[in-house]
């Protein structure tokens, strides 16, 4: 049986995007029709958000004013593509202040943090421990992406002292 009020529109992803503005239209209109829901355009509702400063696209004269203002604009976390300290903490702000699970893709696809040829080997233990001291957690539990894909299993020493990992989580 159907719970009432469910509207599955999930699983979309890249290729979904560009149907998504349709499907959403299609959905207050399921919600007007069958469960007389009328939904309210909010009156001071802002849809342009500023964009986080990208310093790869900055010239010196900018870049050096942001290193001024925030001192993290002049830590690169990933040298191909030019991504900032900042740049990455923006983007877990941004992150969580929707909720959302902070996770290394996330960032990924906010800052392009590990899109370079090196594909992340450098950077991602960097964002890793990043989003570890913004939340207070281990390295080892800040999540790759969605689900249980946490990027490690426990400190090194502690394994070495239980000898070895036998699959369990720590």
């Amino acid at each position: 049986k159907k719970p009432y009020g469910f509207i599955n529109a999930a699983g979309m992803r890249s290729p979904g995007f560009t149907s998504a503005p349709a499907i959403a239209l299609e959905i207050v209109k399921i919600l007007n029709e069958f469960y007389k829901i009328e939904l309210i355009k909010k009156n001071k509702w802002n849809a342009i958000r500023r964009s986080i400063p990208k310093f790869r696209n900055l010239n010196d004269d900018q870049r050096n004013e942001l290193i001024r203002k925030d001192p993290n604009y002049g830590v690169i976390v990933c040298k191909h593509i030019l991504v900032s300290k900042a740049e990455i903490i923006h983007a877990i702000r941004r992150i969580d202040m929707i909720g959302a699970r902070i996770t290394i893709r996330g960032i990924k696809y906010r800052t392009r943090a590990s899109m370079g040829t090196c594909q992340g080997s450098f950077c991602i233990p960097l964002i890793a421990k990043i989003i570890s001291e913004y939340k207070g957690i281990d390295i080892h539990k800040v999540r790759f992406g969605s689900g249980s894909s946490e990027i490690g299993i426990g400190p090194i020493y502690t394994l070495v002292e239980k000898g070895g990992s036998n699959g369990s989580r720590t």
